[in-house]
């Protein structure tokens, strides 16, 4: 069997009283979508912060392609491994698609002042070899947000990162928008692109992830192929109860007295 990309066991942590993870596990392998999925406060955050270098685990491992994650302070060899699209831009807007990709790490000429010739042609390159159809000239704030998005993925990929955290990157993209995401995101894979895909959306699961990794209260729950993981089963590993309990729940908890005063 191959290495995994990347692979976090038992990940722990907590900020004073609050255990934020106390059991995370992942083992993503090279070439796949996977999706990790729970319910708010399930521990998703805490562990990608951990997986990206923003926080250190109080307890457990990181390892990437087999080898240890690096120290914390090494942010270029965090991004040469790792790199997060989160749902709010990280773009400037008002930057050039040119210089949000080289963003303080311009090339520069004669007198140390910035080349915006090779500025530009390294740009186009980096968007030629990811298939990013954007205008390196074009004004970032006025691309579509799934261009941005895609910039952002090609700006990550061009420090050497092959595993990027999409983290809810459906949120503000309607359903044609979406579609081409997907296609992007297989594209990529076909070019040995790893994904750590989350979302609230489970039929995105289904659609575009090979594996998922479900979290519960702070714990890894279960890891399993996505075609072998029916949606019903899916849910009760998330929720901890099946389908059919919490309608039940639900439709008890939303009995009312006919003749109950309205209140608001």
């Amino acid at each position: 069997m191959s290495t995994p990309l990347v692979e976090a066991r038992g990940i722990a942590k907590r900020y004073g009283p609050t255990v934020a993870l106390r059991d995370g596990q992942l083992t993503v392998m090279p070439g796949e979508s996977h999706a990790l999925v729970g319910r708010n406060g399930a521990g998703k955050s805490t562990l990608v912060a951990v997986l990206t270098g923003l926080q250190a685990p109080d307890e457990g491992t990181v390892r990437f392609d087999g080898e240890s994650a690096p120290p914390l302070a090494d942010r270029d060899a965090w991004r040469r491994r790792v790199a997060c699209v989160y749902q709010k831009p990280t773009v400037v807007p008002e930057l050039s698609v040119a210089e949000n990709l080289f963003v303080n790490r311009q090339p520069v000429g004669r007198g140390g002042f910035i080349s915006w010739r090779r500025l530009r042609a390294q740009a186009a390159e980096v968007l030629e070899t990811w298939d990013v159809r954007v205008d390196p000239d074009a004004r970032t704030a006025d691309l579509k947000v799934e261009d941005r998005q895609m910039v952002e993925i090609a700006r990550a990929l061009s420090f050497g990162a092959r595993f990027i955290v999409l983290d809810e990157p459906t949120a503000q993209l309607d359903n044609r928008e979406i579609d081409r995401l997907f296609t992007r995101m297989r594209a990529l894979q076909d070019s040995g692109v790893t994904f750590l895909f989350i979302s609230h959306h489970l039929q995105e699961v289904y659609e575009v992830c090979q594996t998922v990794t479900v979290l519960r209260d702070a714990r890894w729950i279960t890891t399993a192929p996505v075609a072998e993981l029916p949606r019903p089963a899916l849910v009760e590993a998330m929720a901890g109860e099946s389908l059919a309990v919490a309608e039940r729940a639900a439709v008890r908890t939303a009995a009312v007295d006919e003749d109950a005063p309205v209140v608001l």
